[in-house]
């Protein structure tokens, strides 16, 4: 590829998001090949033309490209993106993020009815919103409006990950609490360990908060888990020996 400059750079950028965008959801569309196929085409195009090259040359080549929309047949897509695609591509485009609010507040008026199924529906409607922008910062200020559903989901999500392991031990008894706060200890090892070799899909996960879900902060709940197991396992058994 040749040299471009940087709005160049950002140009086209966008464009290879917009198309990865417009590629979730369809199976049998490769998309390594299909950002390939772009930067041969870009690269022949702009062959003959002196580096750097700048963002109106690009925008030239991508105009004679082609929209994003058009590297994926109506065919490879769902019932349900085609309508999220159309309605994010109207001419409202805040159309989807009133839906996604609507849908949050109903979900928590209608409880609990509406924490399993608007509630949900909102936070997929959130993340097609981003993914379709080509990113959060895009929205501008349409993020106000699919924030709620996105936190909601990520915090209460988050709660459930952190604690479950308590639900399967309510029924123990007394002496064995400190087992439980050990297991509780391990699995907070093993939730910070993976999130931590895992940056990449961490930060998909919990798009747009994925900063906020820093190395320091797993590396502080390992550290926490560890601790935990280390005190919990022989205070479990002081217990046992003592009853």
């Amino acid at each position: 590829m040749k040299e471009l400059t940087t709005d160049a750079r950002e140009c086209l950028d966008d464009y290879l998001e917009k198309v990865r965008a417009q590629l979730i959801g369809a199976k049998s569309l490769d998309a390594a090949e299909i950002k390939r196929d772009i930067y041969e085409h870009i690269e022949r195009e702009l062959e003959q033309s002196s580096m750097p090259v700048d963002r109106g040359q690009v925008e030239h080549v991508l105009d004679r490209l082609g929209a994003p929309e058009q590297w994926v047949p109506d065919d490879e897509l769902g019932w349900w993106r085609k309508i999220i695609f159309r309605m994010q591509n109207g001419p409202d485009d805040w159309r989807l993020a009133y839906i996604c609010l609507g849908l949050f507040v109903l979900g928590l008026i209608i409880l609990p009815i509406g924490i399993l199924f608007l509630i949900p529906l909102s936070f997929y409607i959130a993340r097609s919103t981003n993914a379709l922008a080509g990113g959060i910062e895009k929205l501008q200020k349409q993020k106000v409006l699919i924030y709620p559903s996105l936190v909601f989901v990520y915090v209460v999500g988050g709660i459930i990950a952190f604690l479950w392991p308590i639900l399967i031990c309510l029924n123990l008894r007394d002496e064995y609490y400190w087992f439980v706060v050990a297991g509780l200890g391990l699995w907070w090892a093993i939730l910070g360990s993976f999130f931590y070799a895992k940056r990449t899909f961490t930060d998909k996960l919990v798009y747009p908060f994925g900063p906020l879900v820093s190395k320091k902060a797993l590396r502080r709940l390992i550290f926490c888990g560890v601790v935990t197991v280390i005190a919990g396992v022989p205070m479990g058994f002081l217990v046992l020996r003592w009853s």
